[in-house]
């Protein structure tokens, strides 16, 4: 009873049935078995105060000596080592020791990214990164939680494809630019206009350098600027050119891409006379326009001296023993060399055979007789040198004959 205390209080000492004098026990301190005054099982004075230790159930921080009252793994508040903040994210240890976070690691399933501890929830869980760029998943199979590549050809951005993490590009036939380039195919000039880029399945080059509008193949052309003789939009492909003969100002207007020059030359013997017309031809390698040469006159062996005659042109080989019709004036320059010989020398020569200065025995002149050397077209006495076993060479005497001349 108290007032066998004296100036003391009788108290029950704590945790039994027994009671002793005691001092007066505050800040929650109970009697001791000495008569002492401490506080109760599991609890510490702090600044005169009991309080909880690590692992006690509270009901405020004001009770436990670290001054966090968190809610625990098991459900029930405790005293615990560290404030621990949101319970739906970090709850404390059952011993008090410390906070746990209870956040999805890398790989756990997530609604939010407030489910995860690295706050990355991606395509479903908690992922090892942002993983937030195009063409990149967080739920490839077997690599849950962890940023992967989309596969190869992935949809993305409207029609594109994924070609790898943050690669996501245009595919043949779509719109492309040829700073960023394309997936699959190459990035050049379209079928659609000027100025357009499509992603085309062919590398197209100088000779067919536009895409079809579906970028499946190479084009010529898609306005007739591209083409000499116009564009045939609908094949993609260049008209074909003037045939030979026709009249054209550029190569590449012909089909056998030669646009040539053509001097009138109406007797068609390849020559033509200075000052002759002109005209701007198709004319393919081995094409000859009747009535045209394409041998520019002026030089003297290029330019025709007779026009109205084909035998008459420069470089004509072949003796004539008749005059050309109508000429006052070297009558037999049929070879435009402004001269009248004989194509075959020894006919210009009296014959000589014994002469060897004038060469093989066969080439000592033709001509015998008082006359000498006829003039072209004249009769004449002909005769021939040739080999004798006995005399050498020696006169075969052949009859008379006209000497013809070029």
């Amino acid at each position: 009873m108290a007032s066998q205390c004296g100036s003391g209080v009788c108290t029950r000492i704590n945790g039994t049935t027994t009671s002793r004098c005691c001092g007066q026990c505050l800040g929650g301190q109970v009697c001791n078995a000495t008569g002492g005054c401490e506080c109760p099982p599991n609890q510490v004075l702090v600044a005169g105060q009991c309080r909880k230790v690590q692992g006690q159930s509270c009901q405020s921080g004001a009770e436990c000596e670290s001054a966090n009252c968190e809610v625990s793994v098991d459900g029930q508040n405790r005293c615990c080592a560290a404030g621990c903040g949101d319970p739906s994210a970090s709850r404390c240890a059952q011993d008090g020791a410390g906070c746990i976070d209870q956040r999805g690691g890398v790989g756990a399933e997530c609604a939010v990214s407030t489910d995860c501890q690295l706050g990355n929830c991606v395509d479903g869980f908690c992922c090892d990164g942002p993983c937030s760029n195009a063409c990149e998943r967080c739920n490839a199979p077997g690599q849950e939680g962890l940023c992967a590549a989309d596969a190869a050809g992935t949809p993305c951005n409207g029609g594109s494809a994924c070609f790898g993490r943050n690669q996501c590009l245009p595919s043949v036939g779509q719109a492309c630019t040829l700073a960023t380039g394309c997936g699959t195919g190459v990035c050049i000039p379209s079928a659609l206009r000027q100025g357009d880029e499509i992603c085309c399945a062919e590398d197209c080059g100088a000779a067919l350098p536009f895409c079809s509008a579906d970028g499946t193949g190479c084009i010529a052309c898609i306005e007739d600027a591209n083409c000499a003789n116009g564009c045939n939009t609908q094949t993609g492909q260049c008209n074909a050119g003037a045939e030979n003969g026709s009249a054209c100002t550029a190569n590449d207007q012909c089909v056998g891409n030669r646009c040539l020059v053509h001097y009138v030359d109406p007797d068609d013997d390849e020559f033509a006379v200075v000052g002759a017309a002109t005209s701007m031809l198709c004319a393919g390698v081995g094409f000859d326009m009747a009535g045209f040469t394409t041998r520019q006159p002026g030089a003297a062996d290029l330019t025709d001296c007779e026009e109205g005659n084909a035998n008459v042109f420069p470089g004509q080989g072949v003796d004539f023993p008749t005059p050309i019709p109508g000429r006052t004036t070297r009558p037999f320059d049929y070879d435009c060399d402004g001269q009248e010989a004989s194509a075959d020398p020894a006919k210009n020569l009296i014959q000589d055979c014994r002469n060897e200065a004038l060469g093989e025995c066969e080439d000592r002149g033709k001509w015998v007789g008082a006359e000498g050397v006829p003039a072209c077209g004249e009769e004449g006495q002909l005769a021939n040198c040739g080999e004798d076993s006995l005399l050498g060479c020696t006169s075969f005497f052949g009859g008379p004959s006209i000497r013809p001349c070029k």
